[in-house]
């Protein structure tokens, strides 16, 4: 499956939009696109957008789903040096336990 628009939103860290996606619905929070099996929770873990990442947590959302090589939210994040980010996904992750 290509980029969905919710893929889009996240990947740009626009939490407003994102906000406004959930809300309306339809969204599938679980959709991975073609080139590195990504959900948009991921998406969200590479731009190191907080808010976005909690958003789409709290929409219900794997947040310990892995790409197609096998990295997660956390690895994601940490490479692009997005400390915040991976902090606030230790502690969803946490939570979630």
């Amino acid at each position: 499956m290509p980029a969905t628009e919710l893929m889009h939103v996240a990947a740009a860290g626009d939490a407003t939009a994102l906000r406004a996606a959930i809300k309306e619905g339809g969204c599938e929070l679980e959709a991975r696109d073609e080139e590195n099996s990504a959900t948009a929770f991921l998406w969200a873990c590479v731009k190191g957008s907080v808010e976005c990442m909690q958003l789409l947590a709290d929409a219900g959302c794997d947040t310990a789903a892995m790409n197609n090589s096998g990295k997660s939210g956390m690895d994601l994040a940490r490479r692009k040096g997005h400390d915040a980010a991976a902090t606030r996904l230790q502690a969803l992750l946490e939570e979630r336990k």
